[in-house]
């Protein structure tokens, strides 16, 4: 399992909204894409469109998950995610 789940606190209503990207199942997945670029949200309570601001990456270890990347602002999601390639 790997899963990049990005966050956003809606400001018209306050909803706290998570959604997972399903795109990537693998770090492997993550070097197909030349740009990591975050998904459109929809608000939970209202369905407005919003922009995530923050994420973070869980990853299947032994037997269990462990969250790799702690929430991290959304602008260096890229980073982030070439930083998982070369390890």
């Amino acid at each position: 399992m790997f899963s990049i789940n990005y966050s956003a606190r809606h400001k018209e209503c306050g909803e706290l909204t998570i959604l997972s990207d399903h795109r990537f199942k693998s770090r492997d997945d993550l070097k197909l894409y030349p740009a990591i670029t975050p998904v459109k949200m929809h608000c939970r309570k209202c369905y407005l469109e919003m922009e995530p601001t923050h994420f973070e990456i869980w990853e299947s270890v032994r037997l269990g998950v462990e969250k790799i990347v702690d929430e991290t602002p959304i602008d260096r999601l890229d980073e982030e995610c070439r930083k998982l390639t070369k390890s």
